[in-house]
């Protein structure tokens, strides 16, 4: 599968991070006021915290961390037989040599391939216990074979905590230097975009302050 080309980051199909640690906190919520709930009317007295909530907070450090890591809002992949790099605006390159799948960074560990499903997958294993995988896949959007969407799986795994955490991107195929804007998802924005180069932030959405 060709990975190649120059993706821009389509909003209106990636996850926002802010909306889902607030929907994990509901579901964790829900959780603890069933357990309470049934606890008092068996025993008539209300239950210490639950394991729900405290364990949440390791899933908000997870997610903190997941989006310090994807805010890439545009990818350039350079793909031969062997090999495929995918520079991030903001962050390291991602790169796998299919000759040589592991990699070892200032860091940690990194291996790649391709899994069953076709999906270019990169593992890194971190220090203490934690480990990130992407998965980047390509589909036809809408059926359509030149209307593509690149599809980026980002999880992370404590084995202290015991928790994962995953964030999903899309991007779509973009011609280099026709981007107007310059936008990213942040955990205190919904949304922030630049004009061009320019250091003045133009706004986009609405920060939600809870």
């Amino acid at each position: 599968m060709d990975f190649s080309g120059a993706w821009e980051i389509d909003y209106d199909l990636t996850e926002n991070p802010q909306d889902k640690l607030r929907y994990l906190y509901e579901i964790a919520q829900s959780q603890y006021d069933q357990q309470q709930k049934a606890r008092a009317d068996r025993d008539g007295v209300r239950p210490a915290p639950s394991r729900a909530l405290n364990d949440l907070q390791g899933v908000i450090q997870l997610g903190t961390l997941v989006d310090a890591v994807t805010r890439s809002t545009i990818l350039t992949i350079n793909q031969d037989q062997d090999y495929i790099a995918i520079k991030r605006s903001g962050d390291y390159a991602l790169t796998c040599d299919f000759l040589a799948p592991q990699l070892n960074l200032q860091i940690g560990v990194e291996t790649c391939g391709l899994d069953a499903q076709g999906r270019l997958v990169f593992a890194t294993r971190l220090p203490e216990g934690l480990t990130v995988v992407n998965r980047v896949s390509l589909t036809d959007y809408d059926g359509t074979a030149d209307n593509k969407r690149l599809y980026v799986s980002t999880s992370m795994r404590s084995e202290v905590l015991g928790q994962s955490y995953s964030l999903n991107r899309v991007y779509r195929l973009f011609a280099p230097g026709e981007g107007l804007y310059e936008c990213e998802f942040t955990l205190a924005k919904k949304k922030s975009c630049r004009l061009g180069s320019s250091a003045s932030d133009v706004s986009v959405g609405s920060a939600v302050d809870e």
